[in-house]
């Protein structure tokens, strides 16, 4: 765990907001070494229907494994999902208001001591979550600080360039409302693309594989 954390680490605190000050406090309230708290944000990725091989490898759905389905729609602007999570992850399952000094508050629902998960900003973006049968790596930022800044993105263009300017980890879909419209995201570690509606459509839905005909592939 220290290995892979360590080697992590250093991409976390390049990220603007602060996030790896951040993860040192959720680490010194947890009674955590950093590198664990850091491996902490990856290990519960691998609790999602998709399981992560070995928790930090290779993704992959099994015939027999639920996934979660998400929407966005424009009229009025809403973004919803059932979540098929581990219920061993219940008891710590928490509702999260944050009111920074800098940057807009945030409401997520998610397990205790994650950095960002499903939720909404002050700044009209809410987001959802599926996974992706695609590869990951061990050594990226993970998904959740991608999240977490998506979430407090100022519009749909800042949010897409969050994902851009990442060097991501695990493959995973965020589905977004926003001032915008609704957009989807098929995040993979080396590529990435955005659906909107199609003309004439207030709404979007997503699922656990790939839709945009560039990534059908990896399904």
């Amino acid at each position: 765990q220290g290995d892979v954390g360590g080697k992590t680490l250093d991409g976390v605190h390049t990220l603007p907001e602060g996030f790896g000050q951040l993860l040192e406090g959720t680490a010194e309230g947890a009674d955590l070494v950093m590198a664990a708290a850091h491996v902490g944000q990856r290990v519960l990725a691998s609790k999602a229907p998709v399981h992560v091989i070995g928790g930090l490898g290779q993704a992959a759905q099994g015939a027999g494994d639920g996934g979660c389905t998400a929407l966005a729609t424009c009229s009025p602007a809403l973004v919803a999902q059932n979540w098929d999570n581990d219920p061993a992850l219940d008891p710590y399952t928490v509702v999260l208001t944050r009111r920074p000094l800098v940057g807009p508050a945030t409401l997520t629902v998610g397990q205790a001591g994650l950095i960002g998960y499903i939720g909404c900003s002050e700044r009209g973006i809410g987001v959802c979550l599926n996974t992706l049968p695609a590869p990951a790596r061990d050594v990226g930022v993970p998904h959740y600080f991608i999240v977490r800044r998506v979430l407090e993105a100022a519009s749909l263009d800042a949010a897409i360039e969050v994902v851009c300017s990442a060097c991501r980890a695990i493959p995973a879909n965020l589905i977004l409302a926003t001032q915008q419209g609704p957009a989807d995201f098929e995040i993979l570690i080396d590529d990435f693309r955005v659906l909107r509606p199609d003309d004439g459509a207030a709404w979007l839905t997503h699922t656990n594989h790939c839709l945009h005909p560039e990534l059908i592939s990896v399904n």
